[in-house]
C-alpha cells in the first residue's frame, strides 16, 4: 500500500485545538489507514491507504477531524484543508517502523 503524508494545520498551535497525538492516531486507525505514526505534536501523519485520491483521502481525514475533535481544519490558500494536500510516497525502500 501506498504511504501517505498529511500535513494538518492549526492543531496544538498557542495552545488551541488541542489535540492528543494518541487520539489523532486513533482516529487515522478508525479510518482503515494501517501503519499510522505522528510526528511530535505537530499534526504531521504518516500513515498507509489502500491506493485512492489524495482528494478523496483529504475529504475523509477533514470529515473525522471535525467530528472526532470538534473543530475543522483550517483551509489553505489551496482550498484544501490539509497544509500541501496529501503527499504520496513513492519511494519504495521506504518502511515505517
Amino acid at each position: 500500500m501506498p504511504i501517505y503524508i498529511a500535513l494538518l494545520r492549526g492543531i496544538n498551535v498557542a495552545g488551541k485545538k488541542i489535540v492528543k497525538m494518541e487520539d489523532l492516531r486513533a482516529s487515522f486507525e478508525a479510518l482503515g489507514f494501517g501503519r499510522v505514526r505522528t510526528y511530535v505534536q505537530s499534526g504531521n501523519v504518516i500513515f498507509e491507504a489502500k491506493r485512492t485520491s489524495s482528494y478523496d483521502l483529504t475529504k475523509i481525514i477533514t470529515t473525522e477531524i471535525s467530528r472526532d475533535f470538534g473543530f475543522p481544519i483550517p483551509k489553505n490558500r489551496s482550498g484544501t484543508g490539509l497544509d500541501y494536500r496529501l503527499i504520496a510516497l513513492s519511494i519504495k525502500t521506504w518502511t515505517l517502523p
